[in-house]
């Protein structure tokens, strides 16, 4: 599952009590790499996000 949200979206869906966006809606042009309730490090760097399908 992928998620694409903008910083108002990520506060929602925080404020709605999944923590997973918790802080995520501080910065703009950033991503996260989230897998398993676990993420990464933010980027900037498109490069950086690794697709994987299983």
């Amino acid at each position: 599952m992928i998620a694409v949200v903008t910083p108002a979206q990520a506060k929602a869906f925080a404020d709605a009590g999944f923590a997973l966006f918790e802080g995520k809606e501080a910065t703009e042009g950033v991503a996260y790499d989230c897998r398993d309730f676990v993420c990464r490090l933010p980027t900037s760097d498109p490069r950086a996000l690794a697709v994987s399908v299983s």
